[in-house]
């Protein structure tokens, strides 16, 4: 199932809202305005459907940097942020103050989760008909997004008691009394006489650190029967603008934390983080808890830049930004003296140290290096003016540095037709790898050539297999002149090592399947697990869902562990879900039965895949966590194989190779 989805990137509170139900999640977009986010009043609905895009194409493998030039380099990619509704925005009768989240308090020690449930909702019972205006239920055989297949009129003549949620016109038939399944207008109409409903048993709650409102409807049956969504303005209007009241847990929130800290985040349904204080936790029930074990954020003690881990074991990350931590919800960063893979660095002319590592690689101050210890820096050798005269690129590579499962190329480049930045090839084994601008600030060059500045450094990294490789660096030429290898040098690159995926983060499994454990290929869930939705076309299930549905839908729960089915490389990773309806998402190719065959897995929680584009995985790797991004109802994993180009039925397939 799919659903509209707009967000800047990063932002694991940009994704929809969700309705949720026993088994699945159904909803509507939520993106605050500023005086929305400001109030606490719910956001409108976006009806917007997104559309599935491919990423820009690199340069060939075989293209030899002699046939490149200098001046089209791939402009970084933006992702617009949601835009404010232009319309004026209602708010809650007695908004909750929305206050800025900040990291939770750090216990000495993480309590143990206690034996209780959280506070419930104080419940009234379903109200008997009442004497009011006759709504009607749209004239279509569809369902309704919360609930199941609706009834035909043919069907059956019995009837059960109905009702109606106070923010929707779906009328509902109280099936044995205990199932809440919608009608449809004909059976309405026919059956029941176009009787007036009852009005459900409906309270309004939200997170205090969140704008989002949830109605959750109080059907028979207990907590795993009731009715949660996540409401858009307008049902909210419907509803007649009801003031909800703070909760310590809703339905679909995802509890976990991370690898580098004692603080207990949760994700809500709508995607927001917020790390919880203790009362919070306790507020929550003592919810339990997912660990990531391998992920997490970390900072030098002596630099602002806090790093996010999404390989902690592998060294993998990268350094956020300020609103980027923010929409994490603020996570307790673990303070380190020196990163993994870092070091400090100077010429041997010049008293100035850098330190190039995952965070940054930017001179540092005198103060920095007191409190890093005064660690001694490598030393590099002057620059050395050279003839300028022949109009091709000069410069040098000074550092080739192996790491776990990446390379990292440090140096500078000019072209003496150009006074601005250049860009660099790396060429691993004959083929290209990456391009990078050679445009971070070097003083030592700007000292040696002047009139060309000092924007002329480089570093970059190159995800590659691990082993011996031969790596070797090219300056792109811009004017007259050739393209100029600035070194070649032997690197040796270590193996990464993933995380297994692990059936104890499943909240949900079921005989759908069996799986060989000793099979070369294997389902993307160790065990059994409920799909929900199959290969092929599908009637009608809501107004953005796809008529033909290419893939299968696994849903074993938030946070759920997601395995590789086979061994192969990755050929593509989103880690944000703005840009695409698959949200975050990774493609891995595989060779199997000597034809090409890739694994796509979709919807993940933002950040959660582990690899990087040319990771060698094994099967069973974790893949990522199940999650509700992109165009999606309902936290699941939307699966695909594609053979030889063409996509096949997930389950006929993996029944066929998992033997």
């Amino acid at each position: 199932m799919h659903k509209s989805n707009k967000q800047s990137a990063f932002r694991r509170n940009g994704r929809g809202a969700a309705l949720v139900t026993a088994a699945v999640m159904s909803g509507c977009l939520l993106f605050p305005t500023a005086a929305q986010a400001a109030t606490g009043a719910p956001v409108p609905a976006t009806d917007a459907v997104s559309t599935v895009t491919t990423e820009g194409a690199t340069p060939s493998a075989t293209t030899p940097p002699a046939a490149r030039t200098g001046t089209g380099a791939p402009a970084a990619a933006t992702t617009p942020a949601p835009t404010a509704s232009a319309t004026a925005t209602p708010k809650p009768a007695t908004p909750a103050a929305t206050a800025t989240p900040k990291p939770a308090p750090t216990t000495s020690a993480t309590p143990a989760p206690a034996a209780t449930t959280a506070p419930a909702p104080v419940k009234t019972p379903v109200s008997a008909p009442v004497a009011t205006a006759t709504p009607k239920p749209a004239a279509t055989a569809e369902a309704s997004a919360s609930g199941p297949a609706p009834v035909d009129a043919t069907a059956t003549a019995t009837t059960w008691s109905i009702y109606k949620t106070p923010y929707s016109s779906t009328i509902y038939e109280l099936v044995n009394g205990t199932t809440p399944t919608p009608l449809t207008y004909k059976r309405w109409s026919t059956v029941y006489g176009s009787a007036t409903p009852g009005r459900t048993a409906t309270d309004y709650v939200r997170y205090p650190w969140s704008p989002t409102i949830y109605a959750v409807t109080y059907w028979p049956g207990g907590e795993s029967a009731w009715q949660w969504e996540a409401l858009s303005f307008e049902q909210w209007r419907t509803a007649g603008s009801p003031t909800a009241r703070a909760a310590g847990w809703i339905k679909g929130s995802y509890f976990y934390q991370w690898a580098t800290s004692k603080d207990i985040l949760v994700e809500g349904p709508d995607g927001i983080n917020h790390a919880l204080t203790n009362k919070e936790w306790a507020d929550s029930g003592y919810r339990s808890f997912d660990v990531r074990k391998n992920e997490g954020f970390r900072k030098l003690s002596w630099a602002p830049e806090i790093v996010r881990y999404s390989d902690i074991a592998g060294g993998r990350g990268r350094a956020i930004t300020g609103s980027e931590w923010s929409a994490e919800g603020f996570p307790r960063p673990e303070t380190l003296t020196a990163a993994p893979g870092g070091h400090f660095h100077k010429t041997a002319d010049d008293t100035t140290i850098w330190y190039t590592g995952l965070a940054l690689d930017r001179p540092i101050s005198y103060a920095e290096w007191v409190a890093a210890g005064k660690p001694e820096p490598t030393v590099t050798q002057p620059i050395k003016a050279t003839s300028l005269s022949g109009g091709s690129p000069i410069g040098a590579v000074e550092q080739f540095i192996g790491q776990v499962g990446t390379l990292s190329v440090r140096g500078w480049a000019l072209d003496p037709s150009a006074t601005g930045p250049i860009l660099v090839d790396v060429y691993v084994d004959g083929k290209y790898a990456a391009t990078t601008k050679a445009d971070r600030l070097r003083p030592d060059v700007a000292a040696v050539y002047p009139k060309y500045g000092a924007a002329h450094g480089f570093t970059v990294d190159v995800v590659t297999s691990s082993g011996k490789h031969d790596v070797c660096v090219y300056g792109i030429n811009t004017g007259s002149g050739s393209n100029v290898k600035l070194s070649c040098s032997a690197v040796t690159v270590a193996a990464p090592v993933f995380p297994k995926a692990n059936v104890s983060t499943y909240s949900r499994t079921a005989n759908t399947f069996t799986n060989n454990r000793y099979a070369a290929v294997q389902w993307p869930f160790l065990t059994g697990v409920p799909i929900t939705d199959r290969f092929g076309p599908r009637p009608y299930v809501c107004s953005v869902c796809q008529p033909i549905h290419n893939g299968l839908d696994f849903t074993p729960g938030s946070g759920s562990d997601i395995a590789a089915i086979a061994d192969g490389r990755v050929s593509k990773v989103v880690r944000s879900s703005a840009t695409s309806g698959f949200g975050t998402y990774v493609v891995i190719d595989h060779t199997i039965d000597g034809r090409k065959v890739q694994s796509l897995y979709a919807h993940m929680l933002v950040n959660s895949p582990v690899f990087s584009v040319g990771d060698w995985v094994q099967q069973g790797d974790r893949v990522g966590r199940v999650g509700n991004t992109g165009s999606s109802t309902g936290a699941h994993l939307h699966f695909e194989t594609i053979v030889e180009g063409v996509k096949v039925d997930p389950y006929g397939w993996l029944t066929e190779h998992n033997r």
